[in-house]
């Protein structure tokens, strides 16, 4: 299965917990019912373990779904043969303990005991228990499907997030500066014509870009499309109308800001606004980092960290930098800390008002 040890020991500790909650209940509906001889109780027995069976084969699917969704994984084709496996093999273990104890013998003895009244009782277990498993394996599949759709909704969403940064940052986070796609796709082979159409006409019909021209992939920013990137970048940890904080901290953290190309006046036009080299800002950044308090120390590290990040990269993007600094210099003013308020004048350099 595609999940960590440690989502396999969530998912085996919430099967067993649950498993024991159904074996009270088992004995507990046994204790409380009175058997009018002793085949009575044997047959109770029987129908009470092929009852049990189900409900536990139902908490080992629940498990698994959890586990796979604490992971963010999907459980697909191959994963749901091994569980079904894993399913076949408790079924058959089961049967075999309903016709191994002292009852389910003596059951067979006073039944005329023979190989084919034998088989006709496991077959009846194996097929009642099927049946009653029926809701838990609709459940499993249907949860499938679900992962897969949103699995394809987040991808449609990581994609869209992307395309709308890379025009930001090409723009340099302006309205007025025209963008051409097919740059985008010389840049990154991931992005062809055809998917870009599709983005753009979404992007377009949330108003967060706009094409002022028929002829061509050439877009240019609205208002909204930056305000919208503004935000993701100040605080990564949000939301934003458009885009769920997953994606956005995806970008910032695992796609490394900035990774698409922006050209060598960007680079210069970074350094100059620093006023300082790259290792004296990490190690400003160091310090701002030692000092942010519990109370509001999730927001200062996302800054922290993303300015990082970025400073670090080759190819910097001159307008992520500066709202990353515009977003760490209102941090700095909010906390009324006179030391986080003096390092963040060291690391803004010109550029806080």
């Amino acid at each position: 299965m595609k999940i960590s040890a440690e989502a396999k020991d969530f998912a085996d500790a919430f099967y067993f917990e649950k498993g024991r909650e159904i074996y009270n209940k088992s004995q507990e509906k046994l204790k409380n019912r009175k058997f009018i001889n002793f085949e009575d109780s044997t047959q109770a027995d029987f129908s009470n373990r092929i009852e049990s069976t189900a409900k536990m084969i139902e908490a080992r699917i629940e498990s698994y779904i959890l586990a796979y969704e604490k992971e963010g994984k999907l459980i697909d084709d191959e994963d749901k043969e091994e569980i079904f496996e894993e399913i076949k093999r408790f079924i058959k273990q089961q049967c075999q303990q309903a016709f191994s104890n002292s009852q389910g013998l003596l059951t067979m003895v006073r039944n005329q005991w023979s190989k084919e009244y034998s088989s006709q009782m496991r077959e009846y277990f194996d097929s009642k228990v099927k049946q009653l498993m029926e809701p838990a394996l609709l459940k499993l599949n249907l949860k499938m499907r679900e992962m897969n759709m949103n699995k394809m909704m987040e991808q449609n969403k990581n994609k869209q997030y992307e395309v709308l940064r890379w025009i930001f940052d090409k723009a340099e986070g302006s309205q007025n500066d025209l963008v051409d796609l097919l740059e985008l796709t010389k840049e990154n082979s991931t992005y062809e014509i055809n998917d870009l159409e599709k983005i753009t006409d979404y992007l377009e019909g949330e108003n967060l870009i706009k094409r002022p021209i028929d002829e061509g992939i050439f877009v240019q920013l609205t208002h909204k499309g930056i305000v919208e990137i503004q935000s993701s970048i100040n605080n990564p940890q949000k939301p934003t109308k458009y885009f769920p904080a997953t994606v956005i901290q995806n970008f910032t953290f695992n796609s490394a800001v900035g990774s698409f190309q922006t050209g060598s006046q960007s680079i210069a036009n970074v350094q100059q606004n620093f006023g300082s080299k790259t290792e004296d800002v990490i190690n400003l950044l160091k310090e701002l980092r030692e000092h942010v308090s519990d109370d509001n120390k999730q927001e200062g590290l996302a800054l922290i960290e993303s300015l990082e990040k970025e400073v670090k990269l080759e190819k910097r993007s001159e307008p992520t930098i500066k709202l990353f600094l515009k977003g760490i210099g209102n941090f700095v003013k909010d906390t009324g800390k006179d030391i986080l308020v003096e390092i963040g004048k060291k690391l803004i350099v010109g550029d806080m008002q």
